[in-house]
């Protein structure tokens, strides 16, 4: 019997201890100097994301292209279209080069022995390695 007694007190030192820690904490002290600087970030940073966009549009619109001695227009045209008249800066033209590079028959018939043998061992080797 005199476990009992014994099993009581403890149960109700833990069910007391457990009734302490759900009492409600002290209230924090209110510090100003924290509060202002938070406010002052949350401020910056909204300031931050309203300002940015339009600087960077007002940025990108006095950028205008300029063009200097190191580009060449070969000839400006006038043009007539749909829409009125247009001008059109015509260029030296380039044609791509249409020479063949691709190997002669005779040099890819002769190397074609050497890739035939390298896939026939790396086929036969992703069969057996998995087995052994």
């Amino acid at each position: 019997m005199a476990k009992f007694p014994t099993l009581l007190l403890a149960s109700l030192a833990l069910l007391l201890s457990g009734v302490a820690a759900l009492a409600p904490a002290k209230k924090p002290a209110f510090n100003v100097q924290k509060v202002a600087t938070n406010a002052l970030a949350g401020a910056s940073l909204a300031s931050a994301l309203v300002v940015g966009p339009m600087a960077d549009a007002v940025d990108m619109m006095a950028d205008a292209p300029t063009f200097g001695s190191s580009s060449l227009v070969a000839e400006r045209v006038k043009r007539e279209g749909i829409y009125g008249e247009y001008e059109v800066d015509l260029g030296d033209q380039v044609y791509d080069d249409a020479s063949s590079k691709f190997k002669s028959a005779k040099e890819t018939k002769s190397k074609k022995g050497k890739y035939t043998a390298l896939i026939a061992v790396l086929v036969v080797g992703s069969f057996i390695i998995p087995m052994a």
